[in-house]
């Protein structure tokens, strides 16, 4: 055998001990135990993976230990798995470790957007469920967490809690956001926003005005039945004679 050679046998012995032996050695520090794992262990994205797809099929326990044992045990402020972790809690019902799991998760997500909007919309989700909670409070988070990855899904959380606190131009300006996208937005949130501006128009006692925007609506997406019934609404406040197309049949 070359040099080379004994290397690689030498290596791989070592890497079966460390695999099969590391666990009867708790008395090993902590840091120590890291360092093993991360040279012969999986790599963090794999360990991501398959934490992830263990939440997804409900298995939570399991799922939180093997999160704390295989990834946070290497990298303690990895966001993403305190995300997977608060995810465990959730499942259970535990709101309170959720949370606290998710704002640990946010505190290291930096400036990931898409990770940011789905530790906002966790944690928008558990704040609607305490009735301690103050929506307002979310807006700072949310707005963040919009400006980094403009989900539409959080400009509807945004929008929502203004139009609650009496804030409808503020509420306008988001939804008037999400109707510019139609093609990232998912279609009942879209029509929500369609329907919000409309109904500014008719508070404002423009039918004809609403009707038009309906319309324009409707030419981007032809096929909402919500945008149907809301144009033949608007067709008798307006004045109009009532008119039926193919589509509406």
């Amino acid at each position: 055998f070359t040099k080379d050679d004994d290397v690689f046998r030498i290596l791989r012995l070592t890497s079966s001990f460390a695999t099969s032996r590391l666990i009867d050695f708790p008395e090993l520090d902590r840091q120590a135990r890291r360092r093993l794992k991360a040279f012969y262990g999986a790599s963090i994205p794999a360990l991501l993976d398959a934490a992830k797809d263990m939440v997804s099929r409900g298995v939570t326990a399991p799922a939180r230990q093997y999160i704390d044992d295989e990834i946070l045990e290497r990298e303690p402020n990895n966001a993403y798995a305190l995300f997977l972790k608060g995810q465990t809690y959730e499942s259970e019902g535990q709101d309170t470790l959720a949370r606290t799991e998710y704002e640990r998760a946010l505190m290291n997500a930096g400036e990931d957007g898409a990770l940011l909007a789905e530790i906002s919309l966790r944690i928008a989700t558990l704040a609607r469920r305490e009735p301690q909670s103050s929506r307002e409070e979310l807006l700072p988070l949310l707005e963040r967490s919009y400006a980094l990855s403009q989900d539409n899904r959080i400009a509807v959380e945004i929008a929502r809690i203004h139009q609650m606190m009496g804030r409808p131009q503020r509420a306008h300006d988001y939804y008037t956001k999400i109707y510019q996208h139609y093609d990232s937005a998912q279609r009942e949130i879209w029509e929500e926003a369609v329907l919000f501006c409309s109904q500014e128009l008719r508070d404002d006692d423009k039918p004809k005005s609403a009707l038009e925007l309906i319309r324009q609506a409707q030419r981007v997406c032809p096929t909402s039945k919500t945008l149907i019934q809301a144009e033949r609404t608007l067709i008798d406040e307006a004045g109009e004679v009532r008119w039926v197309r193919k589509a509406h049949i």
